[in-house]
């Protein structure tokens, strides 16, 4: 589901609908995208399958999934979370960062460690469980 459907009912509405399709094997899993917390968990209550990915803006400058406790929660709830734009090319054209090039102690760090050029290491999951 890419986003919150506007109210309670059509949440419910959608849900039982991708539930349906799980039923008949049409889908594989249930995921949502830009739900906030309070979202995200009445999607997991109201499920009939576990919510089992969520796709949010997430990345080293925009950190709101830990500001909103929504990462502690996809992760104590075994839900994926799957950051969209992860490098935030935006953000570094305006600041002039060039994650390709060294400079950048923490991605220096990892890139060292994973063996894989900054660039390469949000869409390859590094990230995942590493808090700074």
């Amino acid at each position: 589901m890419h986003r919150y459907p506007g109210s309670d009912s059509k949440l419910k509405e959608c849900l039982k609908a991708l539930a349906e399709l799980k039923d008949e094997n049409l889908i594989k899993n249930i995921g949502i995208s830009n739900f906030n917390l309070e979202h995200t968990k009445q999607a997991c209550e109201w499920s009939k399958y576990p919510v089992v990915a969520t796709q949010v803006h997430y990345n080293l400058q925009f950190r709101e999934p830990e500001k909103t406790d929504l990462l502690d929660f996809c992760q104590n709830n075994d839900i994926m979370l799957i950051a969209w734009r992860p490098v935030n090319k935006a953000y570094q054209a305006k600041n002039k960062i060039n994650f390709t090039k060294p400079g950048i102690p923490v991605l220096d760090e990892i890139s060292k460690e994973y063996k894989k050029p900054p660039p390469r290491l949000p869409s390859t999951g590094l990230f995942r469980n590493r808090m700074w």
